[in-house]
């Protein structure tokens, strides 16, 4: 919660701030849109990911994505898992490709549970 001090103008705008475990994201106060980030320093948990990536590959043929998407998904995931092996990985760029497989497997899950139900019932 962010509370307004009265100030003089000169020392422009006041803000407490208290909170509480870890910060992840942005955070904009005041006038001039100062940006503090906060809590970890952008580390991917490595293996987890890579596991992530070869689950998705393991289960394309159950997502219903035609040959190109298939393939798209198959390079991406496989520059995922030669990214987290890297001597020095570059962690944004592996959240960034994580972050598509994921959009990728959201895709596809809901297309595959509206296409489940409604099959449960056509007028």
């Amino acid at each position: 919660m962010t509370e307004t001090q009265d100030r003089p103008d000169e020392l422009g705008d006041r803000y407490d701030l208290r909170i509480k475990g870890d910060i992840q994201g942005q955070l904009v106060l005041g006038r001039n849109n100062e940006v503090v980030m906060g809590g970890p320093a952008g580390v991917v948990d490595l293996p987890r990911l890579a596991k992530f990536a070869e689950a998705i590959v393991q289960a394309l043929p159950a997502l219903n994505l035609d040959a190109n998407q298939q393939r798209a998904v198959c390079e991406l995931a496989a520059a995922v898992v030669r990214e987290a092996r890297e001597d020095h990985p570059d962690h944004s760029r592996l959240r960034e490709m994580g972050r598509a497989l994921r959009t990728v497997l959201e895709g596809a899950a809901a297309g595959a549970l509206t296409s489940g139900i409604l099959s449960m019932w056509s007028p």
